[in-house]
C-alpha cells in the first residue's frame, strides 16, 4: 500500500497537506532503517514494520489499540516476518519506534537524546502531589455557559448559568448575564461531611452544587501533568530539541484530555452527590438531566418573573435597532396614550409596535386609551412589586436605583433590556401617585428627556409618594382655590394635580427671582420653603404655614385664617413673579433719568437712537462701541431691549445680577451714557469744522471750496486755509476731490 501511494501520488504528497508531517515521518523511519548496521533481511523486515505503522497512524482511529502483541501477530501472518519481537525491540532500541502510552500505541519517532521515562522518575520526587484540587483544575477547565431551556420557552427570559470549580462552597448572588452557578466541589480529605452540612443550609440562591466524593483519581492525573511539566521546563536540557519537547507536549495533551473525561464522566455518576436549596437530589445521568434541573432552578428561585416573548428586548444588552425602538415606543405611549393603539398604524408592524403589543396591549395595561394595572396574570408579582416600592416611599423619599436592584434580583432577575422598558412605562402609568425629583429638585412631569436621564442614571432621581388619607381635607381646598382650581375629591392623584404648579412656578422663575431679597417678607419664605421642598406632603401641609405665622391649631379652629393663609400665599406668588419685572423698571428709571427723557418705549427709544445715531464709533473703546449699538439697535419690545443694554453693563444676563450689584451696574450705566454724550458733543463740533474758502484764481474767478474736517482738529483749520491756498495757486486745474487728496498728503 505506502508503495503503491508513493509511486502514484508522488507529487501529491510533497504538497502541504493534514498529513505532510505523517508522511514525511515514514520516510525519515525508513531511511535511519537502512543505515543500521544490521542484516539486509532485517532492514526489510523493519522497513515493513515501519511502512505499516506510519500508514496506521495515517488511516486507523484514534481509539486503535496498536501494542506489541498486535505488532508480533501482524507482522508473522500479514508481511512473514520471522521473529518480529526481535525487529521491534531493535527498532525501539534506535528509537525510530517508541510506544505512547498515551496513545496505546507504537508511533515512529525521530529521536531524542532526553530519557523522558528517567525524567518523570525524577520529577516524582520532585513535585508534590496537589492538595487544592480546585484550584488546579480552573487551569484546565473551560466549561460553556448553560442555557436553562424549558425555563426560556416557558417565559421567554434566556438562563444563562455558570461553571464554577472551587474547594468550598460559593454563596452569592448571580448579576448581569449570568443567573445561576453550577458550582463543582472537589472536596480534600475529611472535609466532605464539613461540605454537606453547609450545602444543606443554603436555600434561596440559584445555585446547583455537584459533590464530588472520591478526587483520588483526579489527583494522579493532575500529578501527571505536573510531572511532564516539570520534565518539559527543567529536565530537558536543550530547548532546542524539538522532538522532546514535542513528545512531551502530546502526553500532557493527553493527560489533559483523560483529566477532562474523568471529571464530565463522574459528573453523571454515583462518584457524585448533587445538592440544590439545601436537600440532596437523584444522580444525573447525562447532560440533559442537568439542563432540565438548572430549568427546575429558574422555575424556583425566579418565580416572578414575567412572561415576556420579545427575544430582542429580552435580554441583557439589546441591540441599537431595539433601543431606538423602545425611544419611539416611549414616545407614543406619552404622547398618545389616549388613543387606540397608542396611535400607531394598524397595517403596519415596526419593532416599537411589538414592543407595544407584547408590553402594553397584551397584558391589559392599555386598553380603550387607558393605562392601567395588568391583567394578564403572569405580570402581577412584578405590578405589586413595582406598586410596594411607591408605597414604601410615603415616609421618605427612594431613589429608582433601588427600585431596579430589586428587579435584578430573585424573584425577578429581569433582563436589563426589559427593565429598560418595564420602568419607564410603569412610571408613566403611575405618575400621578408620586412625584419625581432629581437631586432635590422637583421634577413636575415626565417627558421623553426625563426617561432617558433616568434610564441612564437611575440613581439620580427619586420617587415620594403621598398618604392621601392623612391630609386636611379644608387645607387641600384652599390650595386648588389659590391656583383656580374646582373643589375635588381628595386623591394621591388629584393632589399630585394641586402641589404641581407650586412646584413648577418655583422651577420656572429666573435666578434672580430666586436669591433676591428685595421682596416681602412673606414672599422670600414662600419660595424658600417651596425651594427646599423635600417631602411636598409635609411641606404644603405643615412647613409652608408655620414659616408663613399660621399654626395648625389656628388655622383648624378658624376658617378665616385659612382664608388669610390663601391671601398671604397668592401675594407672594405675585411678588415672586412680578419682582423681575420690577428690576427691568429700575434699569428703565435710571436709562430715562440719565438722558432726560420720558415717555413709553416706542417715543423714548426713537429719542435715544436719534441723539446717538451720528455718534462715530470708530474713536470708541469696545465696551463703549457695543453699549452704544444696543442703546440704538432694533428691538421688538422694551424687556428685550433692557437685557440686551444691561449685558454689557453687567457683563452677564440681568436674569444672573445679585442684590449687591445694584448700585454699581446703576452707576455703570449712568457713566457709560454720559461718556456717550461726550462723544455726541465733541463730533457736533467736528462736523461744523467747515471751511468756506473764497479764492481768487489769476483768471480773476472767483470759485468757493467747502471742505470737511474729519481727520483734523479746529486748531488746525487756519493752516489748512493757508495750504489750500497755496496748492490751488499752483495749480488752476484742480477740482475739489484732486484738492482735498493732495492736502491730505501735504498734511502727512
Amino acid at each position: 500500500m505506502y508503495d503503491y501511494i508513493t509511486y502514484s501520488f508522488y507529487s501529491r504528497l510533497q504538497e502541504i497537506n493534514e498529513d505532510s508531517a505523517n508522511w514525511s515521518a515514514i520516510k525519515i523511519a525508513i531511511e535511519r532503517a537502512e543505515g543500521l548496521n544490521e542484516s539486509s533481511g532485517f532492514i526489510d523486515s523493519s522497513i515493513k514494520i515501519i511502512k505499516a505503522v506510519g500508514l496506521l497512524s495515517i488511516f486507523a482511529s484514534s481509539a486503535t489499540v496498536i501494542d506489541k502483541q498486535f505488532l508480533e501477530e501482524y507482522s508473522s501472518i500479514s508481511m512473514g516476518i520471522d521473529n518480529p519481537s526481535i525487529v521491534v525491540d531493535k527498532l525501539e532500541k534506535a528509537q525510530i519506534l517508541r510506544y505512547a502510552k498515551y496513545k496505546s500505541k507504537y508511533i515512529l519517532f525521530e529521536g531524542t537524546d532526553v530519557d523522558i521515562e528517567a525524567g518523570l522518575y525524577e520529577a516524582a520526587r520532585e513535585c508534590k502531589r496537589p492538595d487544592e484540587v480546585a484550584e488546579k483544575l480552573n487551569n484546565y477547565f473551560d466549561f460553556k455557559i448553560a442555557l436553562a431551556n424549558a425555563h426560556y420557552f416557558r417565559t421567554g427570559t434566556p438562563r444563562y448559568f455558570q461553571y464554577l470549580l472551587t474547594s468550598d462552597i460559593i454563596d452569592k448572588v448571580p448579576t448581569g448575564d449570568i443567573d445561576g452557578y453550577i458550582n463543582l466541589l472537589f472536596a480534600p480529605k475529611g472535609e466532605i461531611e464539613t461540605l454537606v452540612q453547609k450545602v444543606s443550609n443554603i436555600q434561596g440562591h440559584a445555585i446547583v452544587y455537584c459533590l464530588f466524593k472520591n478526587t483520588e483519581e483526579i489527583v494522579e492525573h493532575l500529578f501527571e501533568i505536573d510531572k511532564l511539566e516539570w520534565v518539559r521546563d527543567y529536565y530537558v536540557a536543550d530547548e532546542n530539541d524539538k522532538v522532546a519537547l514535542k513528545e512531551i507536549g502530546n502526553q500532557i495533551a493527553h493527560e489533559k484530555e483523560l483529566l477532562n473525561r474523568v471529571v464530565i464522566d463522574n459528573m453523571f455518576t454515583t462518584r457524585v452527590d448533587w445538592y440544590f436549596n439545601g436537600c440532596k437530589l437523584d444522580s444525573m445521568h447525562s447532560q440533559k438531566d442537568l439542563t432540565k434541573l438548572i430549568s427546575i432552578v429558574c422555575d424556583t428561585i425566579y418565580s416572578g418573573t414575567p412572561v415576556y416573548r420579545f427575544e430582542l428586548i429580552n435580554k441583557q444588552k439589546p441591540t441599537g435597532n431595539m433601543s431606538v425602538a423602545r425611544q419611539l415606543y416611549l414616545s407614543a405611549i406619552l404622547d398618545h396614550s389616549n388613543e387606540e393603539d397608542c396611535g400607531m398604524d394598524k397595517d403596519k408592524f415596526p419593532p416599537e409596535k411589538s414592543l407595544y403589543l407584547t408590553l402594553l396591549k397584551n397584558t391589559g395595561i392599555h386598553c380603550n386609551g387607558v393605562l392601567s394595572a395588568p391583567t394578564e396574570e403572569s405580570f402581577g408579582p412584578l405590578w405589586n412589586a413595582c406598586c410596594d416600592f411607591l408605597k414604601s416611599s410615603i415616609e421618605k423619599q427612594r431613589k429608582l436605583s433601588e427600585l431596579v436592584a430589586i428587579l435584578t434580583k430573585s424573584p425577578y432577575k429581569l433582563k436589563q433590556g426589559f427593565i429598560d422598558c418595564w420602568l419607564p412605562t410603569f412610571l408613566i402609568v403611575k405618575k400621578d401617585d408620586f412625584a419625581l425629583y432629581t437631586e432635590g429638585q422637583y421634577v413636575p412631569y415626565i417627558n421623553k428627556e426625563v426617561i432617558d436621564l433616568i434610564l441612564r442614571s437611575p440613581s439620580s432621581y427619586s420617587v415620594k409618594a403621598f398618604d392621601v388619607d392623612g391630609i386636611k381635607r379644608g387645607f387641600f381646598d384652599k390650595y386648588r382655590e389659590a391656583i383656580n382650581l374646582s373643589s375635588t375629591e381628595l386623591t394621591t392623584g388629584s393632589f399630585i394635580e394641586t402641589i404641581r404648579p407650586f412646584l413648577t412656578f418655583y422651577k420656572k422663575l429666573n435666578n434672580y427671582a430666586k436669591r433676591t431679597k428685595d421682596i416681602s417678607v412673606n414672599a422670600r419664605k414662600f419660595r424658600d420653603v417651596i425651594a427646599n421642598a423635600t417631602d411636598p406632603e409635609k411641606t404644603f401641609f405643615e412647613t409652608l404655614p408655620e414659616e408663613l405665622g399660621f399654626k395648625e391649631i389656628t388655622l383648624s379652629q378658624n376658617p378665616e385664617a385659612i382664608e388669610s393663609f390663601v391671601e398671604v400665599i397668592q401675594n407672594a406668588i405675585r411678588d415672586l413673579r412680578n419682582c423681575y419685572n420690577e428690576l427691568v423698571l429700575s434699569v428703565e428709571k435710571n436709562i430715562l433719568a440719565a438722558t432726560h427723557l420720558d415717555g413709553d418705549f416706542a417715543e423714548y427709544h426713537q429719542k435715544i437712537s436719534d441723539r446717538y445715531s451720528r455718534v462715530k464709533t470708530n474713536l470708541m473703546p469696545l465696551n463703549v462701541k457695543t453699549f452704544h449699538s444696543r442703546l440704538v439697535g432694533k428691538y421688538d419690545n422694551k424687556k428685550s431691549w433692557i437685557e440686551a443694554v444691561s449685558y454689557v453693563a453687567l457683563n452677564k444676563p440681568l436674569t444672573e445680577i445679585k442684590d449687591v450689584d445694584k448700585p454699581h451696574f446703576f452707576k455703570t450705566i449712568q457713566d457709560m451714557l454720559f461718556q456717550l454724550d461726550d462723544y455726541v458733543e465733541m463730533h457736533k463740533n467736528e462736523d461744523n469744522s467747515i471751511m468756506r474758502l473764497h479764492i481768487t484764481q489769476n483768471n480773476d474767478k472767483p470759485i468757493t471750496t467747502q471742505v470737511i474736517v474729519s481727520d483734523v482738529m479746529e486748531k488746525d483749520v487756519n493752516i489748512l486755509s493757508d495750504k489750500l491756498e497755496e496748492l490751488l495757486s499752483d495749480d488752476e486745474s484742480l477740482n475739489t476731490a484732486a484738492l482735498i487728496n493732495l492736502l491730505k498728503k501735504k498734511l502727512q
